[in-house]
């Protein structure tokens, strides 16, 4: 039973790879949609839900390169952060691949807790697995390390409450057109 699942496994990676290299790849305009969910990993309980939209270009090499905004819902608290970055994926060959390359960068606007809202630096790091793929579109799977960087807090008396930077593991499903 064990190897016929991983037989089916293996079949369906191979069958989804080969509709994706079997297409040829032109220069347009793209967009897409990416849903999932991220896992603190400093144990500040941060847990998000994210959704997350992008524009840009689409080619040969480049997967994409864009520009994108995104909504991070912290699930235990009322805390929220909405990064706004430039985003690249490359499939590092002129043709597409089955595995593909994810950066982004940019500012993240962060309301903490009820802190006061910070806007500080935002990054990203992953790979992605093409599911399907067509003339038109693809559908993916992405796990990501992300990273916002937040500063302290300063309370009204004074105080000032040490924030720890937010560290993701996340794992997102998306489309792009």
């Amino acid at each position: 039973m064990k190897n016929a699942a991983n037989f089916l496994i293996v079949g369906f990676l191979l069958f989804i790879s080969h509709t994706v290299l079997a297409q040829d790849i032109e220069k347009r305009f793209s967009w897409g949609l990416d849903a999932g969910s991220a896992i603190d990993m400093t144990g500040s309980d941060m847990s998000a839900i994210d959704i997350n939209a992008y524009f840009g270009y689409s080619g040969p090499y480049v997967r994409f390169l864009g520009f994108g905004a995104g909504i991070d819902m912290m699930v235990s608290s009322s805390s929220s952060s909405y990064p706004l970055y430039a985003i690249f994926r490359t499939d590092f060959k002129k043709t597409r691949q089955l595995c593909f390359m994810e950066m982004k960068a940019g500012m993240a606007v962060s309301n903490i807790n009820n802190f006061k809202t910070q806007t500080t630096p935002f990054g990203s790091l992953g790979v992605g697995i093409t599911l399907a793929s067509g003339r038109t579109f693809s559908s993916h799977v992405l796990l990501s390390y992300n990273f916002t960087q937040l500063n302290n807090a300063k309370l009204e008396d004074g105080m000032i409450v040490h924030m720890r930077d937010l560290q993701y593991a996340a794992i997102r499903i998306g489309i792009a057109f």
